[in-house]
């Protein structure tokens, strides 16, 4: 029997090991060993079609009040969206929470938002089913579930939606590099937008 393991690496790479002895996990630094279990849901990422996916401990989630103090006001949607502000999760709930999990997987995908969130929805359902009972998805931007929320600010489908990572006070710019990725604002129009989104994991 082939064990394989894979390793993310500081750049746009992924290391595989593999090989029949069981103990192919000596070969992974003492640093990594503990996560190695979870590794499983970057492969299962990939398979969701996810362009990448990398596994990170939640202390390197960059969390600030400003991304949600951007949303009010920088988005032409603040207020119409029950998963954004000031809606959502608030910043002091979410860092309580990143408190009560070891590991966060950030995906990489692209539009259109939808199939985004709809891939996310499902590696979330995965996690879950294989034991992961706290497995929680942060989404990219308004909740697409529905194409408008109800004006009483209800939400329709609260098994379907999701709130963001940027809504919900996390900095997706430096999370992403602290995971590993290229992420840098589209400044031209056409070129490729990547979509970040976020698996809580325990």
């Amino acid at each position: 029997m082939t064990n394989t393991i894979t390793c993310d690496l500081t750049s746009d790479s992924t290391l595989l090991l593999a090989g029949r002895s069981d103990r192919i996990g000596d070969l992974i630094p003492p640093e990594r060993r503990a996560d190695t279990a979870l590794d499983r849901w970057v492969l299962a990422a990939r398979r969701l079609g996810f362009a990448q996916a990398r596994l990170i401990s939640t202390d390197r989630i960059r969390t600030a009040a400003w991304p949600r103090e951007k949303c009010r006001f920088g988005c032409a949607g603040y207020g119409r969206n029950a998963m954004c502000p000031p809606g959502g999760i608030d910043l002091e709930t979410l860092e309580r929470m990143l408190g009560e999990y070891g590991w966060a997987l950030v995906v990489e995908g692209a539009p259109p938002g939808r199939a985004f969130h709809d891939q996310l929805l499902a590696l979330e359902r995965e996690a879950f089913l294989a034991g992961l009972h706290k497995t929680l998805a942060f989404g990219a931007g308004p909740c697409p579930v529905c194409p408008q929320c109800p004006e009483d600010g209800s939400c329709r489908h609260p098994d379907r939606a999701r709130p963001s990572m940027e809504g919900s006070g996390i900095d997706v710019y430096a999370t992403a590099r602290a995971a590993g990725f290229s992420l840098e604002p589209v400044a031209q129009p056409g070129r490729y937008v990547k979509y970040m989104g976020m698996i809580l994991l325990q």
